[in-house]
């Protein structure tokens, strides 16, 4: 299992940049979505390959579990959005979950 970690970088405005990280990916069941970003009603949105949107929820945590439900294995890609407020800062991210069956 592999850990994707990237930079999500700030604007000269924020000065702000952070860490997103997914653990384990590839996973089966679930997995964690980890930042140091402050997420306040952040929006985690996942997509098949064809682009369609079938999940979406609203996280608030700096640790969120994501789990598989009724996935079928592949590759999926997601998308964290924030907005601002209570501390929290507008923030984009996206990255690629890929789901195996053992």
């Amino acid at each position: 299992m592999y850990k994707l970690s990237f930079n999500v970088g700030g604007t000269e405005e924020n000065g702000f940049s952070g860490t997103i990280n997914i653990f384990p990916n590839p996973f089966s069941t679930q997995t964690t979505l980890q930042t140091n970003i402050p997420l306040h009603n952040a929006t985690l949105t996942v997509y098949n390959c064809y682009g369609q949107k079938i999940r979406e929820e609203i996280i608030n945590n700096q640790s969120t579990i994501i789990n598989r439900g009724n996935l079928a294995s592949g590759v999926y890609f997601y998308k964290v959005t924030g907005g601002k407020g209570q501390g929290a800062i507008e923030v984009i991210a996206t990255g690629k979950l890929v789901i195996t069956d053992k």
